[in-house]
């Protein structure tokens, strides 16, 4: 029996927006979208102070200073504004920041559509810091010769 679901294109920004984080990191920025889950209840928290209820900048929120947590700017009348940005997007940055919250809002009805993705293309996604982490890292797993192995086992009919 076929069940028919609809996908609205929210679904499909927040698709987006898990899956562009996962290639990135290798791994998924939270293990569910649920109460208990602390690494989305940490995103909501930032999202929160960021974005305003109506999905306006919350101009209430005075800068913070002297926090040691990595923060994203956000620029607001001609000043910058800083929220504290949750811990599994700290190697991003601003520009990427921007990507996941337009994708990754937690009202569907104001996630940002799949092609307004094009908009933050060209710019640098990963800081600094996580680049040369990740490019060591790269140097470090490059000599082990992964998919050699796995070609050497496919010609022998293993898996």
């Amino acid at each position: 029996e076929r069940v028919w679901v609809s996908v609205e294109p929210s679904t499909d920004s927040w698709t987006l927006g898990i899956m562009t984080y996962a290639m990135l990191t290798g791994s998924h920025p939270w293990s569910e979208t649920g109460s208990d889950c602390q690494s989305y209840l940490r995103y909501q928290e930032w999202f929160r102070e960021a974005k305003g209820p109506s999905d306006e900048l919350d101009v209430r929120t005075e800068p913070q200073t002297g926090s040691s947590r990595k923060t994203s700017g956000v620029k607001e009348a001609g000043r910058e504004e800083q929220h504290p940005v949750a811990p599994q997007f700290a190697s991003f940055t601003p520009l990427a920041c921007s990507f996941f919250q337009s994708l990754l809002d937690p009202r569907p009805q104001r996630r940002g559509q799949p092609e307004d993705a094009l908009s933050f293309l060209g710019g640098d996604w990963m800081t600094e810091k996580e680049r040369m982490r990740l490019e060591e890292e790269r140097k470090k797993s490059s000599g082990k010769g992964a998919i050699k192995c796995v070609k050497e086992k496919e010609g022998r009919g293993e898996r």
